[in-house]
């Protein structure tokens, strides 16, 4: 495999399964390979990255490098989120960790559509303690250490809130709002049926709360509605007690947006499509974890756009 095939191939390797890279390349290259020899292609330069990577986190981490010179962002947001695939053994499952680091700045495309073009992307299948530093990585090379406000949006989840205290102690934890929604309408959807008009009435009611910043009132209301409930108080409970225990990240969501703020952790859902789902799920696909860890890093320089200059540079060292 010459060079220049290999890194089409990797390429390639970064979006589509193996095997129709494989017999794409064989049918518009004539060059036979394996899908085995790619598997392994993958392997090889994504430990490389992952190399690469871990020598900057220590050196950060340590103390080594003074905080990167950029402007100084006003707002930088941290957003968390993660999914599962499957591992190789049967039954078994891979935690995806996934998160994206933007700050306030947005370019309009068009009437209804903005990007966020400081956005980076990062995902692992490692444990939280290395994904966080992986973040704090991230951040800090955006300047998190200068930024006059850090905000940290994710589902709740206990390692999101560790990480959080961990690595931004100073950061404003908030529950992401998409998370909220899903969840009252869970719960409800339990208690009425579909067609229900009191299933969309007594949703809006309590979500109009919630925007409010009364989410203690919404809750109240939610156990007023499991007591009555003929069917479906198990998962109403559940909702409840999710809520219940994140009282403390709820802030008023309406006045937030109105300021223009992110209420949202639709980043990183958005991230864990792309980044997750749209490669490592799928009919038949299994990963064992260094095969899973070294495709993420690759999937992380095209998604960041960065491809290009991480080979500039391992070509000239």
């Amino acid at each position: 495999m010459t060079r220049a095939f290999r890194d089409a191939a990797l390429y390639l390797c970064v979006t589509t399964p193996y095997e129709a890279v494989r017999a794409s390349l064989e049918k518009l290259l004539g060059s036979a390979t394996c899908s085995e020899s790619l598997r392994r292609a993958v392997l090889e330069e994504g430990g490389v990255v992952l190399q690469v990577q871990a020598r900057e986190r220590e050196q950060v981490l340590s103390g080594e490098v003074a905080p990167p010179k950029v402007r100084r962002p006003k707002r930088l947001h941290v957003s968390v989120d993660g999914g599962y695939v499957r591992k190789r053994e049967r039954g078994r499952w891979h935690e995806a960790k996934c998160g994206s680091i933007f700050s306030e700045r947005v370019a309009q495309l068009s009437k209804g559509r903005r990007w966020r073009a400081d956005r980076h992307y990062l995902g692992t299948f490692e444990r939280a303690e290395q994904f966080g530093e992986q973040l704090y990585t991230a951040a800090f090379a955006r300047g998190v250490e200068e930024a006059e406000q850090v905000v940290v949006l994710g589902d709740g989840a206990g390692w999101i809130r560790s990480l959080k205290e961990y690595h931004f102690p100073e950061a404003e934890l908030r529950l992401d709002f998409w998370h909220v929604c899903r969840a009252v309408h869970r719960g409800l959807r339990a208690v009425y049926e579909r067609d229900d008009p009191r299933l969309q009435r007594r949703y809006e009611a309590c979500m109009d709360l919630i925007a409010a910043g009364q989410a203690r009132q919404a809750v109240g209301r939610l156990r007023q509605i499991c007591a009555r409930a003929a069917q479906g108080r198990e998962t109403l409970t559940e909702t409840i007690e999710y809520l219940q225990h994140n009282l403390d990240i709820m802030p008023a969501y309406a006045r937030l947006q109105a300021e223009g703020e992110v209420i949202s952790s639709a980043a990183a859902e958005q991230t864990v499509e792309q980044l997750v789902n749209a490669r490592f799920k799928g009919h038949h696909r299994q990963w064992r974890t260094d095969c899973g860890e070294a495709l993420m890093a690759l999937r992380c320089l095209r998604l960041n756009h960065t491809w290009e200059d991480y080979w500039i540079q391992r070509k000239a060292a």
